[in-house]
């Protein structure tokens, strides 16, 4: 089992970000997530979620920094909508698994969908489409 998933095993969650779907296993250690990681977006000293409105992220720019700073512009794109995606998707507590926030799930599903797309390269270590994803 991987590290965070739960004894009573993941629940799969479809998200439709562009033309793919993306199926992301909600199951996952959770933590508090701060608002601080996001300027602008919240009271950091009580660790609010970011603000409520349907558009978390409507610019690029707004993204966070180890996000713009690691993946290219088209992964980019790809992490916004499916963040604002399942933002919008799991805005219900009940909806998500365990404690997890609702930014929490939504940086997850975002990452998911990064993945169904581009890869790590080993040797750079730099952000590349996976081969015949065109």
């Amino acid at each position: 089992m991987p590290p965070g998933a739960s004894s009573s095993g993941p629940a799969e969650c479809p998200i439709r970000v562009g033309g793919i779907v993306v199926v992301y296993a909600v199951a996952f250690q959770t933590h508090q997530a701060s608002a601080a990681s996001h300027p602008g977006r919240g009271d950091a000293s009580e660790g609010v979620e970011p603000q409520e409105r349907d558009m978390p992220y409507d610019k690029l720019s707004e993204l966070p920094k180890s996000v713009r700073d690691s993946l290219p512009k088209h992964a980019q794109e790809i992490y916004r909508e499916a963040f604002n995606s399942a933002w919008n998707e799991y805005k219900n507590p009940a909806e998500r698994r365990g404690d997890a926030s609702r930014e929490e799930t939504a940086h997850r599903v975002a990452w998911a969908a990064v993945k169904s797309e581009y890869e790590k390269d080993e040797q750079t270590g730099k952000w590349k489409r996976k081969q015949g994803e065109e």
